[in-house]
């Protein structure tokens, strides 16, 4: 089990170094205004990796974590920088049953990641859509901006409900909630919210947010529902 989370780990480092530098689809014309559908969404979009400069931009580097995970199955790391960064993510777990393969018919319980938070340091972290933050540290120096978000998730934000916990500040949420499209292919639909209404609790599977400060991203967590 623990060469499948390594393999899986590799598989998804190489899909966010694919994923870097770019919004998926549409043209820019088509990204200015309205959701942009030709973004797709996979499992891969709900992990997070530390990171590694090149040049003038921030690539994966290290798988941290991932909803979905069996976190007993991730083998500690010789690298210091990744586990001195995972210092700083906080992670819940949830039991969940699933089919035993050694015993067909029958179903087994098993741990997963249900939640993790990425409390915030001076080291990055950074995600298959290129959005990069350093969470709670006040600097806006390697977080990504909301139009970076906006852009890589190609979310309508004349028309969608995307944005709460707004406060007197300025600052506020975005949060974005995804359901299964294809278990088998890993991949993810966007729900997309019209304007002051709520999402169909049933539908919602998985949900990410970004905290905006400064406009610019200072936090990132996730949450799973079964």
């Amino acid at each position: 089990m623990k060469k499948k989370v390594l393999l899986l780990a590799g598989i998804l480092l190489l899909s966010a170094m694919c994923a870097c530098g770019k919004t998926d689809g549409g043209t820019d014309e088509e990204n200015a205004g309205g959701v942009n559908s030709d973004i797709s969404y996979a499992v891969t979009d709900l992990a997070i990796y530390t990171t590694e400069s090149t040049g003038d931009a921030l690539m994966p580097s290290k798988f941290i974590t991932m909803l979905g995970v069996d976190p007993a199955t991730v083998e500690p790391s010789d690298d210091e920088k990744l586990e001195r960064v995972k210092q700083y993510v906080e992670t819940d777990t949830m039991e969940i049953a699933e089919g035993d393969i050694n015993n067909p018919g029958q179903t087994k319980e098993q741990s997963v990641i249900r939640y993790f938070k990425y409390i915030g340091s001076r080291e990055p972290v950074i995600n298959t859509k290129s959005i990069t933050t350093t969470g709670m540290m006040p600097e806006d120096e390697n977080c990504s901006s909301v139009e970076d978000v906006i852009q890589a998730y190609g979310i309508d934000s004349e028309n969608e409900e995307y944005i709460e916990n707004e406060d007197v500040n300025g600052s506020y949420v975005i949060k974005l909630n995804f359901k299964d499209l294809n278990t088998s292919e890993g991949t993810l639909e966007r729900i997309i919210t019209p304007k002051g209404s709520e999402p169909e609790a049933s539908e919602v599977r998985y949900t990410l947010r970004f905290t905006i400060q400064n406009d610019h991203v200072h936090g990132i967590d996730g949450y799973m529902y079964f």
